[in-house]
């Protein structure tokens, strides 16, 4: 099935991107799921594909979670983006487990992004 967005929606994104990072890579945060999937799709498929790149965080919760990782690396390799992954260990106490993983998650993406990109969701951020 192919993905697409609205042409506006589309050139929206695109003319914001070219704003907020003139030279650096976009990295997309890339679960593997829809939001994500539309993100990094229409980006590889832009002017903008050649400063693309996606992150994939592992934070082994799942049974899934090698699965999804590989579904990750085989799609961003056939778009022909390069995919970097990290694994992050979640402490899973108090707050619940979908802020433990934004616990684990936000620091890793800090520590690893380098200055002067932008990372891009395809859902909004709540933060920490």
């Amino acid at each position: 099935m192919p993905l697409s967005w609205s042409s506006t929606d589309r050139q929206r994104l695109l003319k914001e991107l070219q704003i907020l990072s003139a030279e650096g890579q976009i990295w997309v945060a890339y679960s593997g799921g829809l939001d994500s999937t539309v993100l990094l799709h229409c980006l590889a498929h832009s002017p903008l594909k050649a400063r693309v790149r996606a992150l994939h965080i592992n934070h082994g919760l799942s049974a899934l979670a090698e699965h999804w990782q590989q579904h990750c690396l085989q799609q961003a390799q056939g778009w022909q983006v390069p995919l970097t992954v990290r694994s992050v260990a979640v402490n899973i106490a108090g707050d619940g487990l979908e802020q433990a993983a934004r616990a684990a998650r936000y620091p890793e993406v800090e520590r690893w992004l380098p200055g002067g990109d932008v990372l891009v969701r395809g859902h909004p951020c709540r933060e920490p």
